[in-house]
């Protein structure tokens, strides 16, 4: 992910032109996704963890109730300011 990152950051900040779709930083953000899933695999079966139907459906509940949180502090807490005072 650092090495897309970096490529993008060339991109925009030295040569300041816009970056073309895709490049070569999409080949790496998507080998950060594949690389991820694969190590918390790898992750779960040190624990020793069976991946079952319930334990998808509680990760499932678990991501679903934590973006609610977050999306409930940004938008009810945290008020985004309109342009238009």
């Amino acid at each position: 992910f650092g090495v897309g990152l970096i490529i993008w950051a060339f991109y925009n900040l030295v040569l300041k032109v816009e970056i073309p779709f895709p490049t070569i930083a999409d080949v790496f953000f998507l080998a950060y996704y594949f690389l991820a899933l694969t190590g918390s695999n790898y992750f779960l079966k040190s624990l020793r963890v069976t991946i079952n139907k319930i334990f998808i459906y509680d990760s499932a509940v678990v991501l679903t109730l934590s973006l609610m949180v977050i999306v409930g502090i940004f938008n009810f807490i945290i008020k985004p300011q309109s342009e238009n005072n």
